[in-house]
């Protein structure tokens, strides 16, 4: 039927958000929306304003200048350091990227396994059992969003519904709060593996291939919490914060004699770059929640629950596909070689 209404399954071929520039976007140095251009307008303001007054209060004879001697000096310490706090946090967006991609195919095993290796059951509450535990393969990535953004609870619109009722109820008659809700759906998963090992739904040979894959999808939960509750140390912050605006603040009785009023030019470009850095380093380092430019983690659970859900709605049988059909095949797209072949006849 042409007019299937099954779903179409996001991939990582779907159109990406915003966040990610196409060739029609708008160009990238004119955008506002993602940059951190809005965090730095009141430094930035201050600074140059500090400047302003400075050269009003040395020109009037108030404030004297500086030796110029000590910007390659604060310049060298400063960038050295902006750099460290960028390459740090960026290694841990990236880390973070890479541990979500490396959960999205450990779920994606799980998933086949379970599938085409459980059997369907003689009653109804077999075949539930066995959607129950596909329903918390797409609960688990979400799961894990919210515990990394230190969400808690069982009732998140997008979770309630792919968690067995049955362990939500007892959940609240109890008034219980899970600690750690991702670890607790492997628990679960590894209970429904084990109750269709006994009743010989599965082969063993399977649940020792699924317990193998439990045991790194917590590995890979114990990596994002590490990267999500190791922020850059405090220290290390303030000191970076302080060198910044020491610096900021010494351009102007180093600079003053040499450029005049244009050193309040300089001091906002300093304050823009180097602050700006800055901000993206805080920005960046804990990937995982709702700033812009995070890692779009919506995106990743959705397309692993739209792929689980069209996995359960297809059928992957060899028999149904080597069957003779007289009905024939839609026509290829036109390529950009035969577009051309038809243009030119």
């Amino acid at each position: 039927n042409t007019n299937d209404a099954r779903p179409a399954i996001m991939t990582t071929n779907s159109k990406l958000p915003l966040r990610f520039l196409s060739k029609d976007s708008n160009p990238i140095l004119l955008r506002i929306k993602g940059s951190v251009l809005p965090s730095l307008i009141i430094p930035v303001t201050i600074l140059s304003f500090y400047s302003f007054l400075f050269v009003l209060f040395h020109r009037s004879g108030m404030l004297f200048s500086m030796t110029n001697a000590l910007v390659p000096i604060l310049s060298v310490v400063t960038g050295l350091l902006v750099s460290f706090r960028t390459s740090s946090a960026y290694d841990r967006w990236w880390e973070g990227r890479r541990c979500w991609s490396t959960l999205t195919g450990l779920l994606r095993n799980y998933a086949r396994i379970t599938w085409m290796h459980v059997k369907e059951g003689e009653n109804m509450e077999d075949r539930l059992q066995k959607v129950e535990s596909m329903n918390l393969l797409s609960a688990y990535p979400m799961a894990v969003k919210h515990h990394l953004r230190e969400e808690k609870g069982l009732l998140h619109r997008d979770l309630k519904r792919l968690l067995p009722r049955n362990y939500v109820l007892t959940h609240l008659k109890q008034d219980k709060i899970p600690l750690n809700l991702p670890l607790e759906i492997t628990f679960l998963l590894n209970g429904y593996a084990d109750l269709f090992v006994e009743q010989k739904r599965m082969e063993p040979s399977h649940l020792s291939s699924l317990n193998g894959i439990l045991n790194n999808i917590t590995d890979c939960l114990c990596s994002l919490e590490r990267i999500s509750t190791t922020p850059i140390p405090l220290a290390y912050q303030i000191h970076l914060k302080q060198l910044l605006t020491l610096y900021c603040l010494s351009l102007a009785p180093q600079l003053v004699d040499t450029l005049g009023f244009q050193v309040v030019m300089v001091t906002a470009i300093a304050a823009f770059a180097f602050f700006g850095v800055e901000y993206i380093g805080l920005e960046i380092e804990n990937p995982f929640g709702y700033d812009f430019n995070d890692l779009p983690v919506e995106k990743f659970c959705l397309e692993i629950s739209q792929e689980i859900e069209l996995l359960q709605r297809s059928s992957f049988n060899p028999s149904d596909w080597t069957k003779v059909s007289t009905e024939a095949l839609p026509p290829s797209p036109l390529t950009p070689t035969n577009k051309t072949r038809t243009k030119n006849r």
